[in-house]
């Protein structure tokens, strides 16, 4: 059962030319509070709100109902931003490069689950400014992986005779088991 209320940042990380579907894709994860009562009810939810700092408050945050299927990242209902909030993230995969809104999303976990990835001391963002810095110093680093990924690809496709000395051939006969 969900104990902790967590802002999550996410952006849609879909691919409909590979029928890929990631529509909430992480970039982080912040404990905004303890949940009271075991029940994920909006009001709860609504009051958390409150406890965002000012520019998180200001936007206009809908409830979704729960998703309740086997692989659901949100199976309790949640508060979320889907537009307005002026700060894109790169998408991967695809044929060509786009970029997808950044959304906010109100919901409750476990506080072991949240605990695995995350850390309850580490604040939100306190203005627009630092999130806006925060999500460009993510897509720096997410660049800086994809960029040393594509070189590993390309030390793994290079001529086994460019990887090191080839072993010394005896001439004679060859044998095959």
């Amino acid at each position: 059962m969900p104990d902790i209320i967590t802002l999550e940042a996410v952006y849609d990380n879909s691919d409909i030319m590979t029928d890929y579907f990631d529509s909430d894709h992480g970039i982080e994860e912040w404990y905004v509070c303890d949940l009271q009562g075991k029940v994920v009810t909006e009001g709860k939810l609504r009051r958390a709100v409150r406890l965002l700092p000012e520019w998180l408050q200001n936007f206009n945050w809908a409830f979704r109902k729960g998703e309740k299927y086997s692989m659901s990242d949100h199976p309790y209902g949640q508060l979320r931003v889907d537009s307005g909030t002026e700060l894109r993230f790169p998408c991967s995969g695809g044929m060509r490069e786009r970029s997808s809104p950044v959304r906010f999303i109100l919901t409750a976990c476990t506080r072991s689950i949240f605990e695995m990835n995350d850390r309850v001391d580490v604040p939100i963002p306190p203005t627009f400014e630092a999130m806006r810095a925060f999500v460009e110093e993510r897509i720096r680093i997410r660049e800086a992986k994809q960029r040393e990924y594509a070189q590993a690809r390309e030390r793994a496709t290079q001529p086994w005779l460019e990887l090191g000395p080839r072993k010394e051939e005896i001439p004679g006969p060859s044998y095959t088991v």
